[in-house]
């Protein structure tokens, strides 16, 4: 049996709108079953303020492009994100996230 291999480039123009906020996601890997829910690939988010992650799932994210200041529960500080930054927001974290200018990002969500 041959595994199944997932694999997309950077220069995609493939995108969905997201329904919620003003983000576009292009998914690697989109799986979602009745114990789990994946989803892998690259988000494309216009500057708005209050996007709310609500911390249902572990949600990790590496930047490419742009700026956000993502506010999470107990700490004092916003937790601002820049290319080359890598994060993870454990399940049970809710955020808000402040996009301040067009952000770009890889990201991989379990739930």
């Amino acid at each position: 049996m041959t595994p199944t291999l997932f694999r997309t480039s950077l220069s995609t123009a493939d995108y969905v709108q997201s329904s919620e906020c003003d983000e576009k996601h292009h998914y690697l890997r989109r799986s979602e079953g009745s114990w789990t829910t994946l989803r892998a690939g690259l988000v494309v988010a216009q500057p708005e303020k209050g996007v709310v992650g609500s911390g249902a799932g572990d949600d990790t994210v590496f930047v490419l492009a742009g700026e956000a200041h993502v506010t999470v529960s107990g700490m004092e500080e916003p937790v601002v994100l820049k290319p080359g930054d890598f994060v993870s927001f454990p399940r049970g974290l809710p955020q808000t996230w402040d996009i301040v200018e067009e952000f770009r990002a890889v990201f991989v969500y379990a739930e």
